[in-house]
């Protein structure tokens, strides 16, 4: 007598099921709270959440049908930040890791009050014009409320950026929204930390950077990479739908 046989999908990446419960929690409690919060835009920190706007489609798609979802942007916080562009002029590099923190202040503590004023003028008129180029949807709507989303915050250096720069050009009503409150110590008050009260595998649940097809630049939206492989990067959120579909399975 012959059985029937099953197909088995098996995960290529998210094959920890820790990892899937992270995935299916997140996208759960972050489309829960923009739906009954009623947020009608939520702004991804570049780059770690971003593929997370998949399982966020999916979850809302499956469980608000016939509601709209909300507008889902991307902003790159370094391509935000006046002070870290002044920093990287003055020190010639593009990154920002912490090793070179100290060189980068002694570097503008030499520099005089004029050059750097000049300089974050040149700058600040520059993202402004980036940005109101490439959000030009969302600044209309800047009166009503808009979250912004990253995995987790321990600095807040990441989130200052984008917060100070919303802040700035008129944005009343800013979430901070946090998916894991693990090893947080930054000022920054936080609106909503998604797993509050257990420790989630790490701080990349959507999995790693390199598989969300941008890369970091100086501009205010991410740029894509042209090296990636897009057939990884395409995997990589169908699993991620796939997880939120079947609840972390």
């Amino acid at each position: 007598m012959e059985f029937p046989t099953f197909k088995v999908e098996r995960y290529g990446y998210f094959t920890d099921p820790k990892e899937r419960r992270d995935i299916y929690e997140f996208s759960k409690q972050l489309s829960i709270y923009l739906h009954d919060e009623r947020i009608p835009n939520v702004v991804f920190i570049e780059r770690a959440p971003r593929p997370g706007w998949v399982g966020l489609d999916e979850y809302w798609k499956n469980n608000y049908p016939g509601e709209q979802r909300p507008n889902i942007y991307f902003i790159n916080p370094e391509g935000i930040d006046v002070v870290g562009k002044i920093l990287q002029d003055l020190s010639g590099r593009n990154d920002a890791p912490r090793r070179n923190l100290v060189i980068k202040k002694l570097l503008l503590s030499l520099t005089n009050e004029e050059t750097l004023l000049n300089m974050g003028k040149k700058h600040a008129r520059d993202i402004r014009t980036q940005y109101e180029k490439t959000y030009a949807k969302l600044e209309k709507e800047k009166g009503g409320p808009v979250a912004l989303f990253d995995n987790c915050m321990h600095s807040g250096e990441t989130m200052s950026p984008v917060l100070n720069y919303l802040r700035a050009t008129g944005y009343r009503d800013i979430r901070v929204v946090v998916g894991d409150n693990n090893r947080n110590y930054s000022p920054i008050k936080v609106d909503k930390f998604l797993t509050p009260n257990r420790k989630v595998l790490s701080c990349y649940p959507f999995g790693d950077s390199e598989y969300g097809g941008v890369v970091k630049g100086s501009n205010v939206f991410s740029d894509y990479d042209n090296e990636a492989d897009r057939e990884k990067v395409i995997q990589l959120r169908q699993e991620i739908r796939r997880i939120v579909k079947t609840k972390g399975k």
